[in-house]
């Protein structure tokens, strides 16, 4: 299961082809898709739910390189320490930390909050966004979670 993250509509669809040619599940749109297994990040990706429910939950966090590899070879191929994202624009900005990546890259999968049980308080109407996104990706981390 891939998703892209940060590409223009061009290389999304340029990749997206790629994707599926190479027989793995596209993730599109912008939501999280729980099963993702690795988030590729074209050159304006940054700080998104993709980057941190992909961190949480374990997915492999690449960059545009790893694509072109699995291109050459005509499968997807396994992810190494040339192919983690740095951060892009994010990193930049000091917002993403460069080797953040690496970091999750040695989380088990979905285990970051495992046994967390954590209420929710009511958000503001205003806040409906924010506490989707926090929902999203405290779930990816393996926490379960209620409402007050």
């Amino acid at each position: 299961y891939v998703a892209l993250s940060g590409f223009s509509s061009v290389d999304i669809k340029k990749y997206s082809t790629l994707v599926r040619r190479l027989g793995a599940i596209l993730c599109s749109g912008h939501e999280w898709e729980p099963s993702t297994t690795h988030v590729v990040f074209g050159a304006r990706g940054s700080r998104s739910i993709k980057f941190l429910a992909g961190a949480i939950s374990g997915a492999h966090l690449v960059d545009e390189s790893f694509l072109v590899e699995c291109a050459s070879a005509g499968k997807i191929v396994d992810v190494r320490d040339k192919h983690l994202w740095r951060g892009g624009r994010g990193a930049e900005m000091g917002v993403i930390d460069a080797q953040a990546t690496k970091h999750w890259s040695t989380v088990a999968p979905h285990s970051a909050f495992k046994g967390l049980s954590i209420a929710l308080l009511p958000f503001e109407p205003s806040a409906k966004i924010d506490r989707a996104m926090l929902d999203v990706v405290l779930r990816a981390g393996g926490a379960s979670l209620s409402s007050v």
